[in-house]
């Protein structure tokens, strides 16, 4: 049982989805190179003109993500040859990645940084806290190091309560803790009532036939990710546990959202072993064996474990900073930084633009048009046209009609912030100790009214981001709408006060013997369109879109649904097409340039390859 949960976990911890996840035929091994911004600002002195131009539609993580990539992978003598736009609309960088800040009770400006030496209270509105897990959670943690953010990350150590307490709501028992451990597991047999529920469809999954799905000879056979888990695990796990959990990872529901790009290692062991849980068991006792195959997804995974030892073993070679870095990593639930994430995208900015980056923001970086012409992409904007030989995207809709991109729902996600005075010493706390709780999408709408999708308990899963502690707050984010409000069009568009009154009798319907004060600071943010989700059977229109972006030659997409969900998966993403766009052009120039770019691009595009 414990081996399904934790098969779960570690896909949830993953977030990158194999269907819209970038790969590689061969993971390269990245050379650290060290930039002087004297050296390679572009068009600077005597540099010569640019022979080439990389243009980055949008400055979110993505974006910056690829520019600090492609630029790392430049040759010194390419790079002064190079240019490097990255055009985007907002006036600030960041995209999801951003917070409300606030220092003396002042709130500051979206572009404005914190007084190392003042009360600072952070509220993210986005994504609060990264996993140093895998590859891609170690390429986040490579990054951060490489522009200079190691001083201000900040660690949450896997003995917190955040780590090990996660829970689960529901009418009949409130929250309930879910297990974090081999002992607990067991234990909970007897103590938890759903765990005992779920215990007979668990023991009887190796049992259960394989899906005829798997003989399509087209390969392209999909199912939704709600009806792969109560064909294998039965329909308990799969519309409580499951469906919480996609509402806590992607907002969405698992009854639309495709198990191959969810779960594609679960799918994968269905397909190779008939059982998830026999593949768990005795997986890689066969394989060390040569008693079984290896499968095309374990190929994978066992290339990534090798480059992400490279990863952590250039971040030690750096400096006692970076073997100090590596160490509470590996000792590490969660990582964050002080004052917020949008530190990180911040930083990158900053490192980009000393090193000869141009940002064009605000209406100066609002593309109108995309076209190609004479074999360069023409990017038109308000401040006039750019031309470049080579394009990423991480918005595919701006891309030229006759490329088309898969049309992706993506559903609009309110996120309201509340703080609240702390108890006095020895009163019980507000909230339990943890992560905070998922909402099932079986808990009626008597219990759940405003559609929310989980709480999280900030004051927990990121204790040391800002003073709210010695300031006597306690912190709290409730996520509403997300999958109840994805065929609603246009989406709901709900005012402030309302959106804090819905949160607060959240709170209290389902704390009902908890008091809670009237919050000190209130904030909310509705986010529309943020999390695109795959719906079962876009194989064959990614397909299709991979060929029709390899065909035209010198572009990418990263992010925008064609990359995994979360900060970790943004990165790698933006790993692979920023390493191979610029390994291309250090390969020389001509045709030799467009044959690695149409390799580059396919890192980019070739999906559900297991």
């Amino acid at each position: 049982m414990l081996m399904i949960a934790q098969a779960v976990t570690r896909a949830s911890r993953s977030r990158r989805p194999a269907s819209v996840r970038p790969w590689t035929s061969s993971l390269v091994h990245l050379r650290r190179l060290h930039f002087s911004p004297n050296l390679l600002t572009a068009h600077a002195g005597s540099n010569p003109p640019a022979e080439h131009t990389l243009a980055i539609l949008g400055g979110g993580l993505s974006g910056l993500s690829t520019a600090h990539y492609f630029l790392r992978t430049l040759d010194p003598a390419v790079r002064r040859r190079t240019r490097i736009v990255v055009l985007e609309k907002e006036e600030r960088v960041g995209g999801w990645c951003r917070a409300i800040r606030l220092q003396d009770g002042r709130r500051l400006g979206e572009t404005e940084k914190p007084d190392g030496g003042k009360e600072l209270l952070v509220f993210e509105t986005g994504p609060r806290s990264i996993r140093p897990v895998g590859l891609l959670g170690w390429l986040t943690i490579e990054m951060a190091h490489d522009t200079g953010l190691t001083p201000s990350i900040v660690t949450v150590p896997k003995t917190a309560p955040s780590a090990r307490n996660r829970f689960l709501y529901s009418p009949s028992s409130g929250l309930t803790l879910l297990p974090s451990s081999l002992a607990y597991a067991i234990r909970s047999i007897f103590t938890t009532p759903l765990i005992r529920r779920v215990l007979p469809s668990l023991l009887l999954e190796p049992f259960r036939p394989r899906s005829p799905l798997h003989a399509d000879p087209s390969g392209a056979a999909d199912e939704s990710v709600d009806a792969f888990f109560t064909r294998r695990f039965g329909p308990v796990l799969a519309s409580e546990l499951v469906s919480a959990m996609i509402h806590g990872i992607y907002a969405g529901d698992a009854r639309r959202l495709s198990v191959r790009a969810v779960f594609p290692q679960l799918w994968d062991a269905e397909r190779e072993w008939g059982s998830v849980v026999l593949a768990g068991v005795f997986g890689r006792w066969a394989r060390e064996r040569g008693w079984k195959e290896k499968s095309a997804w374990r190929v994978r995974v066992e290339a990534e474990e090798v480059e992400m030892r490279r990863v952590k073993e250039r971040i030690r070679e750096s400096g006692a900073e970076g073997e100090e870095l590596v160490q509470d990593m590996e000792k590490a639930s969660v990582w964050g930084v002080k004052g917020g994430l949008q530190g990180l995208t911040e930083q990158l900015r900053e490192r980009l633009a000393g090193e000869g980056v141009e940002f064009r923001m605000g209406e100066k970086g609002r593309v109108e048009e995309v076209v190609k012409v004479d074999g360069r992409w023409r990017i038109r904007t308000s401040a006039g046209p750019l031309d470049a030989t080579h394009l990423v995207t991480t918005l595919p809709q701006l891309l030229p009609s006759a490329l088309s991109p898969p049309s992706l729902p993506a559903p609009t996600v309110s996120v309201i912030n509340l703080s609240f005075p702390a108890p006095p010493p020895g009163a019980a706390p507000l909230l339990p100790h943890g992560f905070g709780y998922l909402i099932p999408r079986t808990v009626p709408p008597s219990h759940n009214p405003h559609h929310a999708l989980g709480v999280i308990f900030d004051t927990d899963v990121q204790p040391d981001v800002d003073d709210a502690s010695s300031a006597g707050l306690v912190k709290v984010s409730l996520l509403l709408g997300g999958s109840y409000w994805l065929d609603k069009h246009p989406p709901p568009s709900p005012s402030h006060d309302s959106l804090v009154a819905a949160a607060l009798e959240t709170l209290r319907m389902h704390f009902p013997s908890t008091d809670f004060p009237e919050p000190v600071h209130a904030f909310s943010s509705t986010h529309r369109d943020c999390i695109p989700q795959v719906p079962p059977g876009m194989l064959p229109d990614f397909r299709a879109f991979g060929t029709r972006l390899e065909q035209a030659g010198s572009v990418a997409v990263v992010g925008g649904g064609l990359s995994a969900v979360g900060v970790n998966g943004c990165v790698k993403a933006a790993w692979e097409v920023g390493t191979s766009f610029a390994q291309a052009l250090n390969e020389g120039n001509g045709g030799k340039v467009d044959e690695a770019v149409r390799r580059a691009v396919k890192t980019g595009t070739q999906m559900w390859e297991v």
